[in-house]
């Protein structure tokens, strides 16, 4: 086997692994929109990674892949095992009360109130308002409260991060 066709091996076997196991799960339990935004999302990674870091486009892509498979299939796999645990979907309790804000926040705006959750004080929680109640705001409100489709888009983001860590160790 010669290095390059390793090296195609090394990046195929994980990612169609992990992806199989994040797609399978979602669309055995028939989450739909996160299967999809599952493949949008390394579709993303994989421009944002051709456009970002042009010198080294092959092998920053493969570990962007890679790592994005992983961190969808534990988003998922996570997910999956709460839910199976009886937690919800959640983790630990901050994303428990994130999603909970995110999710006050969108029905506030849309005209209805979730009771204690009601601006000022949103049950004592305002203090949580920042950028990812925001996002997840956003997220919540075109997809409804689908705490996959948060867990997704930040294992976009996470992935994200790669790419501008190799561009400021490169410089």
């Amino acid at each position: 086997m010669s290095p390059r066709s390793f090296l195609r091996w090394w990046t195929a076997a994980p990612v169609g692994l992990l992806l199989g196991i994040a797609l399978g799960i979602l669309l055995a339990d028939g989450h739909w929109g996160p299967a999809g935004l599952a493949i949008a999302g390394a579709g993303a990674l994989a421009m944002i990674g051709f456009r970002v870091v042009p010198q080294d486009q092959r092998y920053v892509g493969q570990v962007l892949v890679v790592a994005y498979a992983l961190r969808a299939a534990a988003a998922v796999v996570l997910y999956t095992g709460s839910l199976a645990m009886g937690r919800g979907g959640f983790v630990t309790g901050d994303d428990a009360a994130y999603a909970t804000l995110a999710w006050a926040f969108v029905q506030f705006t849309l005209g209805g109130e979730v009771q204690p959750w009601v601006p000022p004080y949103w049950a004592g929680e305002a203090y949580l308002f920042g950028t990812y109640v925001y996002l997840e705001s956003f997220l919540f409100w075109i997809f409804g409260r689908e705490v996959l489709v948060a867990l997704l888009t930040n294992a976009v983001l996470g992935t994200v991060t790669l790419v501008f860590a190799h561009d400021i160790a490169r410089r």
